[in-house]
C-alpha cells in the first residue's frame, strides 16, 4: 500500500498487470527511478520509486494516457497539486513534485508502507464503534487542516485513507478529483465511478461541492466502518447517484443494532440531504466525534458489542486465519488427578453476573422509534402523529415547493425512516406552497436590460413580442405581460413588449390639392406636414405647389413639407406724371413692371399719362403703358 492507491470496490489488488509493469527501470525527469507498481486506480497508476537526487523512497502516480493527453487536464492537475503542496500535516500525505516529462503526467508524495482502510474493512468486514472512532479522527484532522487552507478533497474514500505501519493514520489525494472534474472528464473510462458511493447530492445535482461534501463523504466512511457496507446500492452507479439525492442515509444501528445512539447521530447528521443541516465543516465533524468518543469510553461494555482492540496496536497485524499451524499443546501430565469442580462453578456465576448486567444496561437504553413518512401531510396529522411517538417537534422556517400545498408539511428533519431516540425533537418543516415573485418594472429599458432584470428575479428567461410605436423608439421595451408588479408563479414565463418604431407607411402625391385636403390626406397615415407659402403664377393661392418627399416609402411620424400658392405676386402702378420717359421706365422696373413708353406729337418731355392709372393693383411682370408730350 501507498500513499495514493486508488482500488474502487471490486477492484483486485496487486500484482497490476499489462503495460503498467513497462514503466519499470524508467527515470522520470532524470531523477524518480520507477522500481515497481503498486496500484493501479481509475486515474492513475502508483509505483515505488527512488528520488535519486535526495537517495530516498517515493510513490510517483502517473496519470492514465487518456487524461495525460488532455492539455486542459494537465493544466488543472498542476494547479490541484500545487494547492495540495501547501498542506503540512502530519494526516496527509505530503506532495513533494509534480510535473511532466514526455507523455507522463505525474506526482512525487511521500512512500506510505502500510495498507489502505479498504484493504482493511476487506480483511475485517467492519470495526466496532472505537476503532471506528480511532481511524475517523485523524481523517477529519486533515480534512480540517485542508480545509482551513482553503482546499476541499472531493473524494472521500476508504482508497484514500492510508494506515501506515507507523500506525499514522494520512489522507492521500487532495484535489485530483476536482482536477477530473473542472476538466469534464467525469465519466471518461468510467472516472469517479468507484467513489459514487460517498457523493454527496449536491455534487450529483449541481456538480459542485464546499467543505460539506467532505463531512457528507466521511459520514458515509464512518457508516461502512461501522456496518461494513455502503448505504446505498444499486445495479447502475447512476442509480446509486439518484439514491444520495432522494434518500437519507439510514442509521447505522438498523444494520447493526448494537451500534451505540452517538454513533446513529454522529452518522445522521454528517449525512444529511441539505448541506445546512450538516455539521459547518471537518473541524466541528471532528469535535463531535471527540465528544462521541469521550462518551462511548465512560459507558460499560455491553453484551455482543464487537470487542474493542486499539487500531494504533492492531491496524497492521494480521488476523487469525483459518488454517494457520496452531501453537502445539502441552503434554499432560499422566498422573491421574481429581479435577476440580469450583472453576466451572465460578465460571457460570461470572457469565450469568455478565449477562445480568448486559441485561441491566441494554434495558436502560433509550429505546429508538423510526421517524414516521409523514410528508404532504397537515400539519396538525403530523403533529399528532409525531406525540403519538413521543418524538417532540419544533416548527421550522417555511420552504416553498412546486409539489407540495402551502400549509402542508413539506418534509421532516430527521428525514422519514430515520430512528432515533424516544424525545428526539424532530423539526417540522411545512411548505411555504409555490414561489411567487413580483415581476419588476422594465418599461423603457433595452431588450437584453430587460431580460438581465426579469431572470435575476429568478423567473425564466421571457419571451419577445414586437410591436410597432409612434413614441417608443426601436428595441426599447414597450410593457411586459403580466405587467409589473403582479405576483406570478416562479415557472411563468413573462413576455416583453418591444418596439420595432413606427410602422412604415407610403407618402401620398399631395400636389395640386387644396391646403385642408392635402393636411388631411398626410394626416390620415399618421405623417406630420410642415407648411410654407409661396407665390404662384400658375398654382391657384391656397394649392400645394410642392411636396418633400413626394411619393414614397416612411415611417408614421415623419414630416413632409409643403410649400402653399399664396397666388400671383401683385404689384401697385406707380404715378409717372411729370417724369421724363427715362425716369418712368425705370420706376417701373424697379418695381417689376414693364415699361411701354409713347411719344405724342413727337416731343419727349414729361409724362402727361399712363394706364393702368397710378395706385392701381396689377400682377408683376404687367405692362404699364405711359405718354409723354
Amino acid at each position: 500500500m501507498t500513499s495514493g492507491a486508488e482500488r474502487a470496490p471490486g477492484t483486485d489488488v496487486l500484482p497490476v498487470p499489462g503495460p503498467d509493469k513497462a514503466l519499470v527501470g524508467r527515470l522520470v525527469e532524470g531523477r524518480y527511478e520507477i522500481v515497481r507498481p503498486i496500484a493501479r486506480g481509475g486515474m492513475a497508476t502508483v509505483y515505488e520509486a527512488v528520488d535519486r537526487r535526495l537517495d530516498r523512497d517515493v510513490a510517483i502516480k502517473i496519470m492514465h494516457a487518456s487524461l495525460a493527453h488532455d492539455p486542459d487536464f494537465v493544466a488543472r492537475f498542476e494547479r490541484e497539486a500545487k494547492a495540495a503542496a501547501r498542506i503540512n500535516h502530519p494526516n496527509v500525505v505530503s506532495v513533494t513534485d509534480t510535473g511532466v516529462d514526455g507523455d507522463l503526467v505525474f506526482l512525487v508524495m511521500e512512500l506510505v508502507r502500510g495498507r489502505t482502510l479498504r484493504e482493511l474493512l476487506r480483511e475485517r468486514g467492519r470495526l466496532s464503534p472505537e476503532q471506528a472512532l480511532e481511524v475517523l479522527e485523524p481523517v477529519l484532522t486533515a480534512l480540517a487542516a485542508a480545509q482551513s487552507a482553503g482546499l476541499v478533497h472531493r473524494d472521500v474514500k476508504p482508497e484514500n485513507v492510508l494506515l501506515g505501519d507507523d500506525n499514522v493514520i494520512k489522507v492521500a489525494d487532495f484535489g485530483l478529483a476536482r482536477a477530473v472534474e473542472a476538466s469534464g472528464l467525469t465519466t471518461h473510462a468510467g472516472l469517479l465511478l468507484g467513489t459514487v458511493a460517498y457523493l454527496p447530492p449536491e455534487q450529483v445535482t449541481a456538480g459542485r461541492s464546499d467543505g460539506r461534501g467532505d463531512v457528507y463523504a466521511a459520514g458515509v466512511v464512518l457508516f461502512e466502518m461501522l456496518t461494513g457496507a455502503v448505504p446505498y446500492e444499486a445495479e447502475t452507479p447512476i442509480a446509486v447517484a439518484y439514491r444520495h439525492v432522494h434518500e437519507d442515509v439510514p442509521a447505522p444501528s438498523s444494520l447493526a443494532p448494537e451500534i451505540p445512539t452517538e454513533l446513529d447521530d454522529l452518522v445522521l447528521q454528517a449525512t444529511a440531504r441539505e448541506q445546512d443541516d450538516r455539521f459547518a465543516d471537518a473541524a466541528a465533524f471532528l469535535v463531535a466525534a471527540r465528544r462521541a468518543r469521550r462518551h462511548l469510553a465512560r459507558q460499560p461494555s455491553r453484551s455482543g458489542d464487537t470487542q474493542a482492540i486499539p487500531l494504533t496496536e492492531h491496524l497492521t497485524q494480521p488476523l487469525e486465519v483459518p488454517g494457520r499451524p496452531k501453537r502445539p499443546k502441552q503434554p499432560r501430565n499422566s498422573t491421574p488427578r481429581r479435577r476440580r469442580r469450583w472453576p466451572i462453578v465460578l465460571v457460570v456465576l461470572v457469565m450469568l453476573s455478565a449477562l445480568a448486567a448486559g441485561l441491566g444496561v441494554w434495558l436502560a437504553l433509550p429505546s429508538r422509534v423510526e421517524v414516521p413518512a409523514l410528508g404532504n401531510r397537515s400539519l396538525a396529522t403530523v403533529e399528532q402523529a409525531l406525540t403519538a411517538k413521543h418524538l417532540p417537534y419544533r416548527i421550522g422556517a417555511p420552504q416553498n415547493s412546486d409539489s407540495v400545498p402551502q400549509g402542508a408539511v413539506l418534509r421532516l428533519t430527521p428525514g422519514s425512516g430515520s430512528k432515533v431516540k424516544e424525545h428526539t425533537t424532530i423539526t417540522i418543516v411545512p411548505s411555504a406552497g409555490v414561489l411567487h415573485i413580483t415581476v419588476p418594472k422594465v418599461a423603457t429599458l433595452s431588450e437584453a436590460e430587460a431580460t438581465q432584470a426579469i431572470t435575476a428575479s429568478g423567473l425564466p428567461k421571457p419571451t419577445v413580442k414586437q410591436e410597432y410605436s409612434d413614441t417608443v423608439a426601436a428595441g426599447t421595451v414597450i410593457s411586459s405581460d403580466p405587467s409589473a408588479g403582479t405576483s406570478i408563479d416562479h415557472r411563468d414565463t413573462v413576455t416583453l413588449v418591444v418596439s420595432q418604431g413606427p410602422a412604415p407607411v407610403t407618402i401620398p402625391n399631395v400636389v395640386g390639392l387644396p391646403k385642408a385636403q392635402a393636411e388631411q390626406t398626410l394626416t390620415g397615415v399618421g405623417l406630420k406636414p410642415a407648411e410654407s407659402q409661396a407665390f404662384s403664377s400658375s398654382v391657384p393661392k391656397g394649392d400645394v405647389i410642392s411636396a418633400d418627399p413626394n411619393g414614397g416609402t416612411g415611417h408614421r411620424g415623419d414630416t413632409v413639407k409643403l410649400v402653399i400658392s399664396q397666388g400671383p405676386q401683385m404689384v401697385t402702378v406707380p404715378d409717372l406724371h411729370g417724369k421724363s420717359g427715362a425716369q418712368a421706365a425705370q420706376a417701373l422696373q424697379q418695381v417689376g413692371l414693364v415699361p411701354s413708353g409713347h411719344e405724342l406729337f413727337g416731343s419727349s418731355n414729361s409724362v402727361v399719362a399712363q394706364s393702368p392709372s397710378a395706385g392701381t393693383s396689377v400682377k408683376v411682370g404687367s405692362t404699364v403703358t405711359f405718354y409723354t408730350d
